[in-house]
């Protein structure tokens, strides 16, 4: 059951920053898609085990763009 698990999650276009995510069924998973691109983001469906590479991925990337900020205004 487990295996038949995603998640749906919804991007800003510009950012690509992760906004929300739906937890669903794969079936339902096109209905989320869709919902969220009306919406005005990207979207698309991941497993957990990619949701939590994009996360980290994304947060070091907030992180580098901290420091850069923070080392330009010294």
């Amino acid at each position: 059951m487990e295996d038949n698990v995603v998640c749906v999650i919804a991007t800003e276009k510009h950012t690509g920053l992760i906004k929300t995510c739906t937890s669903c069924d794969k079936e339902n998973a096109n209905h989320y898609t869709k919902y969220y691109r009306s919406i005005g983001y990207n979207s698309r469906t991941v497993t957990y085990e990619e949701l939590e590479q994009i996360y980290e991925k994304e947060k070091q990337e907030i992180d580098d763009r901290r420091i850069q900020e923070w080392l330009l205004a010294i």
